[in-house]
C-alpha cells in the first residue's frame, strides 16, 4: 500500500472495499421500487375502499407490508445517516483527530444455544382436540471478549476536506464517508490474535449445542456517514426533522434528490496498526512510520502530530519477548500484515494508493 505525499491535493483514498458507481445505483434503484410499490399500494388500497370490493382487506394487507419496506430501507439509508452526523468543517477537523488519538478494539462476542420442541393442544369452537408443535431457540450462555494488546498506533496519513473543489461548483456539503481499516503491525501480533481469537472459541464453544461466533474491530466514537458544511450557507430544509416527515409522506426520494443537488462526495479511510509484543510508539518505529502519521490540513498549514498523541501502550499489559520458535512460527502469517510505502505520484487508481481522483465526487450513496 502506498500513500501520496502531504501537498494540497485531498486525500481520497481507494480501496476495494470502497463504495463504487455500480453499488449506488442498485442502492437507488431499490430505493425507488420501494417507494414506487408504496405508491401503486396506496392507490389499489383507494380504489379498492372506493368499489367497496372485497379484496380491500388483501389491499391493506399490501399497502402494510410495502409501507414497513418502505419505512425500513429509507430509516436504514446512508443519507439519514449522513443528516444525523451533520458538523462544519471545523469540527470535522476536531472529530478526525478525537478518532486519529482513539485507540482501536477487537471484540469477540459467543452467544451458545439450543432448540427444543414445545407441543401444545389446543381445542376448537366445536371442541376438537387439536395438538401443534413448534421449535423455539433458548439462548443458555453469552461471553465477550476485547483482545488485549501491548501498543497500537494511527497510519491514516493526510487529511484534507475537498473543500476547493466543492466551492468550485458552488456545493454546500460534503458527504464524507469514512472506513476503518484495523491491522496487525507484525506477523507474531497476527499470531497472538490467532491465539486469543481461538482461546476463545474454545472456551465456549461446547457450553451448548450451537454458538454464534462475532468478531468486532471498532475506532470508539466513530461514524461512517459525515455530513460536512463548508461554508456559512446552510441550504433551507437539509436536516433530520424534514427527513423523517417527508419519508413517513412516502415522497423521500424526491428529497434525496434535493439533499444530493448541495453535496459532494469524498472518502477517506483510518487505519490503525496493533502489537502484542512490541512498542510501536519507540522512536525506531516512529522513524518507519513518520511519512504516514496522520495529520491534518487546515487551511494549506498542515498540522503533525506527536507519535505520542496518535498511539496508545499500555502499562497494564504483560509482554512477553517473543521467543525463537514463536518467530519462526508466526512467519507464515507474513502475508497478512500490511506493507505501507510512499508514493508522490499519482497515475491509476492502485489498492491502497492514496490520490485526488476529481470524479469521485459524482459518487453519491441513496
Amino acid at each position: 500500500m502506498a500513500y501520496q505525499s502531504i501537498n494540497n491535493s485531498p486525500a481520497v483514498q481507494t480501496s476495494p472495499d470502497e463504495p463504487t458507481r455500480s453499488g449506488n445505483a442498485c442502492l437507488s434503484c431499490w430505493c425507488w421500487f420501494i417507494q414506487i410499490a408504496v405508491w401503486a399500494s396506496i392507490c389499489g388500497l383507494v380504489v379498492g375502499i372506493i368499489s367497496e370490493t372485497r379484496e380491500v382487506s388483501y389491499a391493506y394487507i399490501g399497502f402494510l407490508v410495502c409501507y414497513i419496506a418502505y419505512l425500513i430501507t429509507e430509516f436504514c439509508s446512508p443519507t439519514f445517516s449522513y443528516l444525523r452526523h451533520q458538523k462544519d468543517n471545523n469540527r470535522m477537523y476536531d472529530k478526525m483527530g478525537e478518532l486519529f488519538r482513539t485507540a482501536p478494539t477487537i471484540t469477540f462476542t459467543a452467544q451458545c444455544y439450543h432448540y427444543e420442541t414445545r407441543h401444545h393442544t389446543s381445542k376448537d369452537a366445536n371442541g376438537h382436540v387439536q395438538h401443534s408443535t413448534e421449535r423455539v431457540r433458548i439462548n443458555t450462555h453469552y461471553d465477550k471478549m476485547i483482545m488485549p494488546y501491548y501498543s497500537a498506533r494511527d497510519v491514516s496519513g493526510l487529511f484534507l476536506l475537498d473543500i476547493d473543489k466543492a466551492s468550485s461548483i458552488q456545493k454546500a456539503f460534503i458527504k464524507l464517508h469514512l472506513q476503518k481499516e484495523i491491522n496487525f503491525a507484525d506477523p507474531i501480533s497476527y499470531s497472538d490474535y490467532l491465539f486469543h481469537k481461538e482461546a476463545f472459541w474454545q472456551r465456549n464453544r461446547y457450553r451448548d449445542v450451537h454458538m454464534d461466533f462475532h468478531e468486532f474491530r471498532d475506532i470508539p466514537g466513530f461514524h461512517t456517514h459525515n455530513l460536512v458544511q463548508i461554508g456559512d450557507y446552510h441550504p433551507a430544509g437539509v436536516s433530520v426533522g424534514l427527513y423523517v416527515l417527508l419519508t413517513l409522506l412516502t415522497v423521500c426520494q424526491f428529497y434525496k434528490r434535493y439533499v444530493d443537488s448541495f453535496c459532494v462526495f469524498q472518502n477517506y479511510k483510518i487505519r490503525k496498526l496493533i502489537s502484542t509484543r512490541y512498542n510501536l510508539l519507540l522512536p525506531d518505529y516512529v522513524q518507519q512510520y513518520a511519512p504516514i502519521t496522520p495529520a491534518l490540513n487546515l487551511t494549506g498549514s498542515v498540522m503533525t502530530y506527536d507519535s505520542q498523541n496518535v498511539g496508545y501502550c499500555s502499562s497494564d499489559y504483560q509482554v512477553n519477548v517473543p521467543t525463537q520458535e514463536e518467530l519462526d512460527k508466526a512467519k507464515q502469517y507474513e502475508n497478512m500484515i500490511p506493507h505501507y510505502g510512499f508514493s508522490s505520484v499519482g497515475g491509476d487508481a492502485q489498492i491502497g494508493v492514496v490520490q485526488d481522483l476529481p470524479n469521485f465526487a459524482e459518487c453519491n450513496y441513496d
